[in-house]
């Protein structure tokens, strides 16, 4: 097991992070305070249980470009953006079982995330808690695959969500509440595109002003 932790405190840096061929790598990356950074992060394994971990955390950090590349079985990476706005978020994993979670929280906005999964049985977590106009794509390529967007407290207003799945059997939950606060989720953007044997479920309240389109082919 490799295990590496990077912590970034009001530090202008650029850099990457590869963990040799092999199975159970962790790279941790912590931005605080801190601004317009590079962070690559690359795992592969060949294996049937890679069990690779990426994760980054910006707390107040604007202005950062994100790139993580998985892959092989059952990987997981995960981006929390706390704050932090105008961040360039891009995760690629190609394999099996492998999961993505993403959160923006606390008053984030103008972040982009873009989500690329090809294999099969893979799954994709999207929150956004309290952020506006935050730019989100999920493009999963193959079967079984399950993506969930929540769009959840108040004032999470015009982000832009877009899901495509290509493949056969896959599902989509979208879910915009606000959870009983005085705010809204408003005028928000949300695009499902599938194909074959695919389930699309979307839940809206207190959510006025959106825009949902759902394509099935």
């Amino acid at each position: 097991m490799n295990k590496l932790a990077l912590a970034i405190s009001a530090l202008l840096v650029s850099g990457g992070v590869m963990a040799n061929p092999g199975d159970d790598n962790s790279a941790w990356v912590n931005l605080q305070y801190s601004d317009d950074n590079d962070v690559d992060i690359v795992q592969v394994s060949y294996g049937n249980y890679a069990d690779n971990r990426a994760r980054v955390n910006m707390h107040y950090s604007d202005d950062n470009d994100v790139d993580i590349y998985q892959r092989g079985t059952k990987n997981k990476a995960r981006v929390n953006i706390h704050g932090s706005d105008h961040n360039d978020v891009d995760i690629y994993q190609r394999g099996a079982r492998n999961v993505s979670d993403n959160t923006i929280s606390y008053g984030a906005n103008h972040n982009y995330i873009d989500v690329d999964q090809y294999g099969y049985d893979n799954l994709s977590n999207i929150y956004i808690k309290s952020g506006d106009r935050n730019d989100v794509d999920v493009d999963q390529d193959g079967a079984h695959n399950e993506s969930y967007v929540s769009l959840l407290s108040e004032n999470v207003d015009h982000n832009y969500i877009d899901i495509d799945q290509d493949g056969h059997e896959s599902k989509t939950t979208v879910i915009m509440n606000t959870g009983g606060g005085s705010g809204y989720t408003n005028g928000n953007d949300v695009d499902v595109t599938q194909n074959t044997n695919d389930l699309a479920w979307v839940n809206l309240y207190n959510s006025s002003y959106n825009d949902i389109n759902i394509s099935q082919y």
